[in-house]
C-alpha cells in the first residue's frame, strides 16, 4: 500500500491505494480544512494557527498510516507553502511524523500532476478529446492543456486568496464590493496568458474543472452526473448560485443544505473565478 499527501493552500488531504492490474485502486482518503494559505498573500508567511492545524492532521495521518502498513508515501506542498518565507516548521513536522521529505512543487508541476488525474478521469466522458483543465485551489489556479504537450500557467489566485484580496470577507457581500471583485479578476488572470492556452487547445475543447470548492459549487448549482466522472454544470447555474450565496450571511450560508463548513465563506470567490475563465474562453 502506498499513500500520497497533499498540503494544499485550503485543504490537507491524503489518499491510500495500490495498483491492481494497471489500474489505481484508492482504498481510503481523508481531508482537513487547515487554511495554510490564509494571509500568505499579504504577510508572506504561513500563519501559526494554520501550521498547528496542519501538524495535527499530520499526526492523525501518521497513526493511520501505521495501521494501514503504508510502505511508501510522497508528501507534496503547493502554492501557499511555495510562496511562504517560513516553510521550515512544516518540513520538520513532515520528516518527524511521516519520515518523509516535504516536496514543495512548482506551479507547472502542480498543473502536470493534477492534469494527469483529471485527464484519466475524463476519458470515460470525452474519449480522445483533450480538455482544457482548470485546477482551482486555495491560493493558486492552474489552467492549461495536457496534450500533446503540456501548456499551462499557474495563476496566483485561488478561492481563499481571492476571497481575502477582493474584500469578500464581509458577509453578505454588497453589490458594490461584488461588482468591484468581478472587475478586479482581470489583474489576477491576464488575458494574454489565457489566450496562449486557448490557442493551444483544440477547437471546441471541453472545459474540465477540478478542486473541492468547484465540486461543491457544481453540486449546489444542480450539476448533472456524467459518465461517473463528475458533474456537468452550466455557467448560468453557477452564476445563479454565486449571486444567491454572496447575499447570505455566514450563518445563512452554513444553513444551505449540502454546504460544507470549510467552503461556505470562499465558495462565491471560487465560483467567480471559474465563471471568469469560462467567459474568457
Amino acid at each position: 500500500m502506498k499513500a500520497v499527501v497533499d498540503l494544499g493552500s485550503n485543504t490537507v488531504k491524503y489518499a491510500v491505494g495500490r495498483m491492481m492490474r494497471g489500474v489505481l485502486e484508492v482504498t481510503e482518503k481523508k481531508s482537513w480544512v487547515t487554511r495554510l494559505g490564509k494571509g500568505v498573500g499579504t504577510t508572506g508567511a504561513l500563519a501559526d494557527a494554520s501550521v498547528a492545524d496542519t501538524v495535527s492532521a499530520l499526526e492523525k495521518m501518521r497513526d493511520r498510516f501505521a495501521e494501514c502498513g503504508i510502505s511508501a508515501a510522497r508528501v507534496v506542498a503547493t502554492s501557499a507553502v511555495r510562496d511562504a518565507r517560513n516553510p521550515e516548521t512544516l518540513r520538520t513536522a513532515v520528516k518527524r511524523l511521516l519520515g518523509r521529505e516535504l516536496d514543495i512543487i512548482s506551479g507547472l508541476e502542480e498543473a502536470r500532476l493534477s492534469f494527469l488525474g483529471a485527464s484519466a478521469a475524463s476519458q470515460s466522458v470525452y474519449g480522445a478529446r483533450v480538455p482544457i483543465i482548470i485546477d482551482l485551489g486555495g491560493a493558486s489556479t492552474e489552467v492549461g492543456v495536457p496534450e500533446p504537450k503540456l501548456i499551462a500557467h499557474s495563476f496566483q489566485a485561488g478561492a481563499l486568496r481571492c476571497h481575502e484580496a477582493l474584500g469578500l470577507g464581509d458577509m453578505p457581500v454588497s453589490d458594490g464590493v461584488w461588482d468591484a471583485a468581478k472587475r478586479s479578476l482581470n489583474r489576477f488572470f491576464p488575458r494574454e496568458q489565457l489566450d496562449l492556452i486557448l490557442t493551444a487547445a483544440a477547437d471546441k475543447a471541453p472545459l474540465l474543472a477540478v478542486g473541492g470548492t468547484l465540486v461543491v459549487a457544481a453540486r449546489l448549482a444542480g450539476g448533472v452526473t456524467v459518465g461517473g466522472a463528475g458533474l456537468e454544470v452550466s455557467a448560468q447555474g453557477l452564476n445563479d448560485l454565486s449571486e444567491r450565496v454572496r447575499k447570505l450571511s455566514l450563518t445563512e450560508r452554513l444553513a444551505v443544505p449540502g454546504m460544507p463548513a470549510g467552503r461556505a465563506d470562499t465558495l462565491p470567490s471560487g465560483t467567480l473565478i471559474l465563471l471568469h475563465i469560462m467567459a474568457a474562453f
